[in-house]
């Protein structure tokens, strides 16, 4: 199935009336190009720019394209008075798959010795001094990259214009909820403990769980901590091995091993996600992590003066699928880069709130991401701005559930069916149509 129809999914009755082509990728529909050009979301602003090449510099008015080892392919033109389809699928996918940027290891990860051996400060002056030689290629946008999103909300406007009225789907969270946020922890050293009792009630008062990431073999692990925070319905990942940066980097074997040997050290807690350490990443390594790992949650939706690349990311603020794993992307800003970018507790706040809001008029997924150590989050000005963070995303009702269930509602999502307006194979799944202006 199709990245298009695999998100939206569908009722089965408009795809049998719509007649939908489908072509190494490409997914055409009748009539599509009748759709007039105001059909754009409303959250995605009239000036938004889907380009993501200098192709689209070119051309006048509103153009998509994407260059992908010098290949230039084109999405979206419009024209007075309608739009017009490319290879959406196609461009979904490389993007989904950060096709867009090379990719290279990460110097650091070559070093005989972590990483975090350098003083904070001698890594942040060295971070500076790099940024300085670093060309910004302008793509993804930050802190907000609305090019899929807008791609598969044209694809629904084209298929409902042509079935004649808003065609109905399966909808993207359980219990009636528009769009969720996962709360996750990232303890990079020992002294994230100290705050697992001072954190875990400052969500309790909002109702929020969360999971923590644990390193399997960096630093002491609190057991008697982690079992509280199991016994509280909390979650408890992995993060990384070491967190030396080199994982990805081992090849297939070394990776499986490393992988292996961190479940047997947190198996009393069964854990079924996963980040890495830095967010590095590659195809190889996310496939083998497919292999044994319920969930990733390790690719942002747009991040920026990153070790991987200096902006990268899947552009979409959804999960979705490498091979049986989902991907939880981690779509809100990480509370370290943004300190490191000079903001203050509040301004951290406000930043994250900014972002939550276009979340939830979209209707996606919030996955934040805040560390609990000393030399990040860890400390009262810094937690209170979490909290700030809680209390007003706790007044727009997310579905909120610790990640392994979100990966699970995913799944049981994607097993589902929408046929003649019945629900086959989940009692959660809601039904919902697509009335956006048309």
């Amino acid at each position: 199935m199709n990245s298009l129809l695999r998100h939206w999914k569908p009722d089965s009755k408009v795809l049998e009336k719509v007649k939908i082509k489908e072509d190494k990728g490409t997914t055409k529909i009748a009539g599509f190009g009748q759709l007039k050009s105001q059909s754009l979301p409303e959250w995605a602003e009239e000036n938004i720019r889907l380009y993501v090449s200098s192709v689209a510099e070119k051309e006048k008015g509103m153009y998509a394209g994407i260059d992908i080892n010098g290949t230039a392919y084109s999405i979206i033109k419009t024209a007075p008075g309608k739009v017009e389809l490319g290879n959406a699928d196609g461009i979904i996918n490389a993007l989904l798959d950060e096709e867009y940027y090379p990719k290279k290891r990460p110097s650091y990860s070559y070093f005989p010795f972590p990483y975090t051996k350098i003083p904070v400060f001698a890594r942040l002056f060295l971070f500076k001094v790099l940024l300085k030689f670093k060309k910004d290629p302008g793509f993804p946008a930050w802190p907000v990259e609305k090019s899929v999103e807008a791609i598969r909300h044209l694809f629904m406007g084209a298929l409902s214009h042509a079935y004649g009225k808003p065609a109905d789907y399966i909808g993207f969270w359980p219990k009636g909820q528009e769009f969720a946020l996962l709360l996750t922890h990232d303890c990079d050293s020992e002294t994230a403990f100290k705050w697992v009792e001072y954190i875990r009630e400052m969500e309790k008062n909002y109702g929020f769980r969360s999971s923590w990431n644990i390193v399997p073999k960096k630093y002491y692990i609190d057991f008697q901590k982690l079992r509280y925070l199991k016994k509280e319905g909390c979650e408890i990942g992995i993060h990384d091995y070491d967190h030396t940066g080199s994982l990805p980097y081992l090849g297939r074997e070394e990776i499986a091993k490393r992988i292996s040997e961190s479940k047997k050290l947190l198996s009393e807690f069964n854990p079924q996600g996963f980040r890495s350490a830095l967010l590095n990443r590659n195809a190889e390594f996310l496939s083998v992590l497919a292999e044994s790992m319920l969930y990733d949650s390790s690719i942002p939706d747009t991040d920026i003066y990153s070790p991987v690349y200096f902006r990268n990311g899947a552009c979409t603020i959804y999960p979705f699928f490498i091979k049986s794993m989902v991907e939880l992307p981690l779509s809100m800003q990480q509370d370290f880069r943004l300190k490191r970018m000079g903001m203050k507790p509040k301004q951290i706040a406000e930043a994250w709130k900014l972002k939550l809001d276009f979340i939830a008029r979209v209707g996606g997924l919030a996955t934040l991401n805040v560390h609990p150590d000393d030399f990040i989050s860890g400390s009262e000005k810094y937690l209170n701005a979490y909290e700030d963070f809680m209390k007003y995303a706790s007044k727009l009702n997310p579905w909120n559930e610790i990640p392994a269930n979100a990966a699970l509602w995913w799944k049981e999502r994607d097993s589902a069916a929408l046929k003649d307006g019945k629900i086959i194979g989940s009692k959660r799944v809601e039904i919902k149509s697509f009335a956006e202006k048309l």
